[in-house]
């Protein structure tokens, strides 16, 4: 009768286990960082990649850098039309996302697709943050970091560090991630080296 207690307890604490084992996630250390300006998201996802990786430029800096400008620190309020607030390529042009981060140590490959979930989960767990640009059903785009995952009762989610104000670190679900009524996820970068542990 002790052997079949004993088998009962051992089962009873499997079976309240199960989900915790069946839950699988993981969340990197990007820092919220909130876009100083309506076209920002570009300058502060570049920031926030580059905070995780030890780098400290400012967003204006970035901005400095990116359009080869020398005023776009020490503006609290741009026009919406000036050349310092204007939206950027994730690749393709001199000052890109993808050259930002390359020019502050980050190499990245860039696609012009969502990442699959296999490598959402693989550039996770390299403690890699990717970038997700998002392209609006009525125009314009979004620029954005992933930083995690979660698996919950067979649902994939995606951790998102989203720069627009009143976001913030944030998740979805992967489909809904790749697209919904008012996005698709057009884009991704993929950085190539690891991020500290």
């Amino acid at each position: 009768m002790n052997t079949n207690i004993k088998k009962l307890v051992v089962g009873a604490s499997l079976l309240l286990a199960l989900p915790a084992a069946m839950a699988q996630w993981r969340t990197l250390a990007v820092p919220l960082t909130t876009q100083e300006h309506s076209q920002w998201c570009w300058s502060a996802s570049s920031k926030a990649i580059l905070n995780f990786y030890k780098k400290t430029p400012s967003q204006c800096q970035i901005v400095n850098w990116a359009f080869g400008l020398n005023y776009a620190c020490g503006n609290t309020y741009f026009n919406w039309n000036s050349y310092a607030n204007q939206p950027n390529n994730m690749y393709g042009s001199n000052g890109s996302v993808q050259n930002i981060l390359k020019a502050w140590g980050v190499a990245n490959g860039a696609y012009s697709v969502a990442s699959s979930w296999n490598s959402v989960v693989a550039d996770i767990n390299a403690n890699r943050p990717f970038v997700i640009r998002y392209g609006w059903s009525n125009g314009g785009g979004h620029i954005m970091v992933g930083r995690g995952y979660a698996t919950t009762n067979g649902v994939n989610y995606v951790y998102i560090m989203d720069p627009w104000p009143g976001e913030g670190q944030t998740y979805r679900t992967y489909n809904s991630a790749v697209s919904a009524s008012d996005h698709r996820w057009t884009h991704t970068q993929r950085m190539s080296i690891n991020g500290p542990i």
